[in-house]
């Protein structure tokens, strides 16, 4: 398994991508596999000169992304994913992600062991909109941006042209979604 990362303080309010990347095995119960995942996030936004974001920006990443088809280097995976995702849940920070359940749920499908973190940001992701049960801010790009409703499908290779951003990944720009 690879493991890359810059990290940053946790003690200041983010702004955190987080994405899964897995098979798609749709035709076979539970084929679905996580073989990476990622965390980009951005601190301390107060203090962040504009003008000067290449020098004033905090920003760090980590990516963990497994190396073989064995079965323990994607259950690492997941431990790993679980807890990165403890370490920034916290109502200080916002959580950003496109199609939040699918990635999560298979973490938790791929894994035998309990990821409490994980669960965690499940439950965030289903209480986003309800003040009173939040514990952590959760902002779906699929679900909660106003103009990914405009579109056929919230699919990124569909809301990507309503948002103005140019497809660049040709697995995606010829798709048979995008097709």
């Amino acid at each position: 398994m690879r493991y890359f990362a810059k990290e940053l303080s946790n003690h200041v309010p983010s702004i955190i991508g987080f994405d899964v990347e897995w098979t798609k095995n749709f035709k076979i119960k539970n084929a679905n596999k996580a073989f990476c995942y990622s965390v980009v996030w951005i601190s301390d936004l107060e203090t962040c000169d504009v003008n000067n974001l290449e020098e004033t920006l905090q920003l760090g990443f980590m990516m963990n992304y497994v190396e073989s088809d064995a079965k323990d280097e994607c259950q690492q995976m997941c431990d790993e994913a679980n807890k990165h995702v403890g370490s920034f849940l916290h109502p200080r920070n916002t959580i950003v992600g496109h199609q939040f359940t699918s990635d999560i749920s298979v973490l938790l499908a791929c894994s035998e062991h309990k990821l409490g973190s994980i669960e965690t940001l499940k439950t965030a992701w289903r209480t986003r909109n309800q003040e009173d049960l939040k514990m952590v801010n959760v902002f779906d790009t699929r679900y909660d941006l106003p103009d990914s409703k405009e579109v056929e499908s919230n699919k990124v290779v569909n809301v990507c042209p309503v948002w103005q951003l140019n497809v660049m990944q040709p697995e995606i720009s010829g798709s048979m979604t995008k097709m």
